[in-house]
């Protein structure tokens, strides 16, 4: 899977931990979130909340006009946001980041 993802020049996602993998590999992901949940508060938190659509808003010219709008521009996720889930990780400071 990592393999793929680090390949694409696009990733287009239901899953949040997908959409997480392909944002670390510096790609430009677009959600389709099927439930308000921890997916749009992740897109939120790293600064593109306007990455992620519900499942139930969304359609085909919506979703087409995202890829076509935002393939060129991979998300970047900052270093803090990526410190503070190694933390998150490791709350007793023994993995390496």
């Amino acid at each position: 899977m990592c393999s793929l993802l680090s390949s694409a020049d696009i990733v287009l996602t239901t899953k949040l931990h997908v959409g997480i993998i392909a944002s670390l590999y510096g790609k430009s992901v677009i959600s389709i979130e099927k439930h308000e949940s921890k997916t749009g508060r992740f897109y939120k938190q790293i600064g593109y909340p306007e990455r992620r659509v519900l499942l139930k808003d969304a359609n085909e010219y919506q979703i087409l006009h995202m890829l076509n709008d935002y393939v060129d521009y991979p998300l970047r996720i900052s270093r803090s946001i990526i410190d503070k889930a190694y933390i998150n990780l490791d709350p007793f400071g023994q993995c390496d980041s």
